[in-house]
């Protein structure tokens, strides 16, 4: 395991103490996962996509769907509680922060640092540090 492998790990066990292994032991159990009350977990990234694609099975916005979780909180213009031409739209504005070249603008403003006063190998330590947020400036 990298250190920055363990890193992550620390971060998301101290972070959601109960949620992180429950969710890890979920994507052991397999791609797709029933859980009773719950509904159903899937760990696949083509079953997720195709599921996210069939939009007369799996619908974003209705009663039940994620849409109830996430219009409360980040109100009704959330690409995961948006569906046909308002959620073709808002991707086609968004598209140009999920390329190749995004990550690579944000990692050239990076430097490999740690916080002042942490030792190597402690649980202070951070792995890296940007300066900037990334993408801001690709958002427009």
């Amino acid at each position: 395991m990298t250190a920055a492998t363990a890193w992550e790990r620390r971060l998301y066990l101290a972070a959601h103490p109960f949620a992180y292994p429950l969710l890890r032991g979920l994507a052991r159990r397999g791609p797709v996962v029933r859980v009773p009350g719950v509904g159903v977990v899937v760990n696949d990234a083509s079953a997720a996509r195709e599921v996210l694609m069939d939009g007369d099975a799996f619908r974003k916005d209705g009663p039940g769907s994620p849409g109830d979780l996430w219009t409360p909180v980040l109100g009704p213009s959330v690409l995961l509680n948006m569906e046909g031409e308002a959620h073709r739209a808002l991707r086609r504005r968004l598209a140009g922060l999920f390329t190749p070249a995004t990550p690579r603008g944000c990692a050239s403003g990076s430097s490999p640092s740690r916080s002042r006063g942490s030792r190597p190998g402690s649980r202070t330590a951070m792995p890296w540090t940007s300066p900037t947020p990334c993408g801001c400036s690709r958002a427009r």
